[in-house]
């Protein structure tokens, strides 16, 4: 599987140029600080701001559609990691997951159970969540939010991500597929983190 991104004004397309290990993306250019939006704000009427805050609301939209079409697409073959021992399985069962660790825990326990790796004591309630936590870390790449609880948020606006530290542990026939995802998370963040900080610029300015 891969992941067709293409940066049209940092946003990425779905339908465009593929990332792999040949064909990088170009740098981002540099966006505009937002101070170098206050003489245009400021000079703009109220239906003006508000007709931006609208249409910058409607790209936002279409950054998380896009985002949720990339995650719908799971590519980690839990049958490849069966063998593999405890710290492989909770890696794969965890991989690009959204849920808050508690209920994380929960469903790997009761997914690694099923596949028979909780035999006889060797993979406990404490131990997957101790593994989850030493093997992985939850990533948010939606709208940056400095209060939320890493762990326990489940705040839909943040798009969680949980993703494995080291990719070793990953099949290796879907380490490359991974990381070309990650990258397009990346993007997909970097622009909803623009596009919302000039959502709460102009909404500022209104006030």
């Amino acid at each position: 599987m891969e992941c067709e991104v293409v940066m049209t004004d940092g946003i990425p397309d779905p339908n465009g140029q593929k990332i792999n290990g040949q064909d990088r993306p170009k740098k981002n250019q540099k966006r505009k600080r937002a101070t170098s939006l206050a003489p245009e704000a400021l000079g703009a009427t109220t239906e003006e701001r508000e007709a931006r805050i609208e249409l910058l609301s409607k790209e936002l939209e279409g950054l998380f559609e896009y985002y949720k079409e990339v995650m719908e697409k799971k590519v980690v073959d839990l049958e490849m990691v069966a063998a593999k021992g405890a710290n492989a399985v909770v890696a794969a069962l965890m991989e690009e997951r959204d849920l808050p660790l508690s209920k994380l825990v929960e469903e790997i326990y009761g997914e690694a159970k099923a596949m028979g790796v909780c035999g006889e004591g060797l993979l406990t309630v404490a131990a997957v969540k101790s593994t989850v936590l030493f093997v992985g870390q939850r990533m948010m790449y939606g709208v940056p939010n400095a209060d939320a609880d890493v762990l326990e948020d489940e705040s839909d606006s943040c798009l969680w991500c949980w993703e494995t530290r080291d990719l070793k542990l990953m099949p290796q026939g879907v380490r490359g597929v991974l990381n070309i995802r990650r990258t397009c998370r990346k993007r997909i963040h970097e622009r909803i983190t623009a596009v919302s900080g000039r959502v709460a610029f102009f909404a500022a300015i209104a006030l």
